[in-house]
């Protein structure tokens, strides 16, 4: 049966979430200990090694990870592919005979600023096989084999790196049904900590930390809407 999804929050919230409130169990933590016996070390021990184990095999978050390890990669060679970008098609748009059409410059700079690996390769195999295609037109202008062999050279070195990291990410990778129940377990110890944690400061202005609107507005960074002043009002005389 398909595990059914018990957190009410967004998938890439939940680890900052647990780690907000891990950090605030782990701040109170002889307060909790005063009335509720199952908090101690250990439990945010094992806690903090349920966060971690999301982390590494969430698929989304596995995939931010691969994200930025792509663009860091085609970061690496940017500057050199757009340097011989710049004369290779100062080259092209010397001779008359060579279609500007069979050269995408501007797919290829599009694609490394989207730092999509996949397309910057496919891309820059086009260009290639445009080169070698009107190689004796582009070597009457002063093109050198050492230019086209760079961009082969940097074509390999990302297509190498790239399928290195998508093996990785594919090894450590786990079912969907599996990483919807490790969310689920981390949700349910988030309001374990915050039920008891609104328990545990019930009637005060601290009780609203250990509220899920509240830890939500901490991660996203915005301004939490104050607490209204606790009035104590006199006993009814009815």
């Amino acid at each position: 049966m398909k595990t059914q999804r018990k957190y009410t929050c967004k998938v890439e919230e939940l680890p900052l979430l647990a780690k907000v409130i891990k950090d605030q169990l782990t701040r109170d933590l002889q307060d909790f200990q005063t009335r509720f016996f199952m908090f101690d070390s250990n439990y945010i021990t094992e806690f903090d090694q349920l966060i971690n184990l999301l982390k590494e095999q969430d698929t989304y978050h596995l995939r931010i990870v691969l994200r930025k390890q792509q663009t860091k990669l085609v970061k690496k060679f940017e500057a050199t592919l757009r340097d011989n970008l710049l004369i290779l098609e100062y080259k092209v748009n010397q001779h008359p005979l060579i279609p500007l059409s069979n050269f995408p410059f501007n797919t290829l700079r599009k694609e490394m600023r989207r730092a999509n690996t996949e397309g910057v390769l496919e891309t820059l195999k086009e260009i290639i096989q445009a080169i070698d295609f009107y190689a004796n037109e582009l070597d009457s202008l002063g093109w050198k084999n050492t230019h086209t062999t760079l961009l082969v050279g940097i074509g390999t070195q990302i297509d190498f790196h790239n399928k290195k990291q998508l093996d990785l990410f594919n090894s450590t990778s786990i079912s969907m049904d599996d990483i919807r129940k490790l969310r689920n377990q981390v949700w349910d110890t988030i309001k374990t900590i915050t039920n008891f944690g609104k328990r545990c400061y019930h009637g005060t202005v601290k009780k609203r930390q250990y509220t899920i609107k509240y830890l939500r507005s901490l991660i996203n960074h915005e301004t939490p809407t104050p607490n209204p002043p606790i009035q104590n009002h006199p006993p009814s005389t009815n």
